[in-house]
């Protein structure tokens, strides 16, 4: 898998393997040479597109990382067919999910107008695994910075070259765009080596990163949902389910744990028996779920997950945590109901906990609880006919 640097792409000596068991492997970039390119790519010929060009640069280059057949280096031409193949193969994305994120991307376009004051003059933008769709800040990159660098994950790197492809293709300047898959180490390089950073990452990413200015984190959403005490169980399972479930789980808006004012029981087995009922092969209509590619991977989720189960929680859904067909592992839709859901200073391990798939917990919480997870919480769903955030939930 190509690299693209200093206007072409590159193939580079030292490689890690992706996963999927297709023995593709990812080229990684040392670096001497980010820093030798940083040098000589501040003397870029050529003034950067206007802002209407830009535009229309980004317009189409989302046509043709829709459905463009692209030349990605040393892949060679990859048509729409070919992506998602890909995607399939390396990210565990049935088509459904990729070709619903591909329509969310669209609908993420930044607005036409131009930005207020100067364009950043080199971008950086290093992005996760879990989604593609997190290269929208890509497209705001285009719109708002001279040069753009892109730093891939290292497990899911498909998206991106296949965007670098898609911007180039639509008329984006090769010398004004690198796309560098590292090791972990060298982010810092990255980071002292531009003047503006959008950084997707956990708690681990989040501890090696500097205090700047300049430097824009998405970090962990631990969404979290709030459910009145008179609230009607079957409605609150149907509120819930997509917010539990939609996009495999893997958006950090997703929830991951369920503050109920009033006994949690309920709603617990109503919404258990809806995410129990989501199909996994063939992919769900409503809620398709990815698979887990990496074979390592799936079974230490699930250790993990198992680990953070109290011996008085509930698991409220019936099937087992892996779940296998024929070569692909997925992780199935989980519900736990908490025993004892802790205190605001030492919450259940599960409260706010964020794993790659549909995984939640259900508790009954007091105000203060339920404070202190809305703080740590970026994304705070009410039911309809609740109480607002800053409310906090009755007990």
């Amino acid at each position: 898998m190509p690299v693209f640097r200093r206007g072409e792409w590159y193939d580079s000596l030292d490689s890690a393997p992706l996963p999927g068991g297709g023995g593709w492997r990812l080229s990684l970039v040392p670096r001497a040479l980010i820093a030798a390119d940083a040098r000589r790519s501040r003397a870029a010929p050529g003034p950067p597109p206007d802002h209407a060009q830009r535009l229309r640069i980004v317009r189409r280059a989302l046509d043709l990382f829709d459905q463009g057949t692209l030349p990605i280096g040393s892949l060679g031409d990859q048509d729409a067919a070919g992506f998602r193949a890909a995607m399939a193969s390396v990210a565990g994305l049935p088509e459904p999910l990729t070709e619903q994120w591909i329509t969310l991307l669209r609908d993420s376009l930044p607005a036409g107008t131009p930005p207020p004051g100067p364009p950043a003059t080199r971008t950086l933008v290093s992005l996760p695994a879990n989604t593609f769709t997190c290269l929208v800040s890509v497209l705001d990159a285009v719109l708002t910075s001279e040069t753009v660098w892109i730093r891939p994950s290292r497990r899911e790197p498909l998206s991106a070259v296949r965007m670098v492809a898609a911007l180039l293709a639509a008329g984006w300047p090769a010398d004004r765009l690198a796309c560098y898959s590292t090791v972990p180490e060298l982010l810092p390089t990255l980071i002292t080596l531009t003047d503006r950073q959008i950084i997707y990452g956990g708690d681990g990413i989040a501890a090696q990163l500097p205090e700047l200015p300049t430097l824009t984190l998405h970090g962990p959403g631990r969404g979290c949902a709030l459910v009145p005490a008179d609230h009607d169980p079957q409605a609150a399972a149907d509120w819930l389910t997509p917010l539990v479930a939609g996009n495999s789980g893997r958006f950090c808006k997703n929830v991951r744990t369920v503050l109920c004012a009033g006994d949690p029981a309920p709603v617990a087995r109503a919404l258990g028996a809806r995410l129990d009922a989501i199909g996994i092969q063939p992919p769900d209509s409503a809620h398709p779920q990815a698979a887990i590619p990496d074979p390592v991977m799936a079974p230490r989720i699930a250790e993990l997950a198992h680990r953070l189960i109290q011996p008085a929680d509930e698991v409220v859904t019936t099937r087992p945590l892996l779940h296998r067909h024929g070569p692909l592992v997925f992780l199935a839709p989980t519900l736990i109901r908490l025993a004892d859901p802790g205190t605001p200073d030492a919450p259940h391990p599960l409260v706010g906990r964020e794993l790659p798939f549909p995984f939640a917990a259900v508790l009954r919480a007091g105000p203060a609880l339920a404070d202190a997870v809305q703080q740590r919480s970026l994304f705070v769903h009410t039911m309809p006919g609740g109480p607002s955030p800053d409310q906090g939930v009755d007990a």
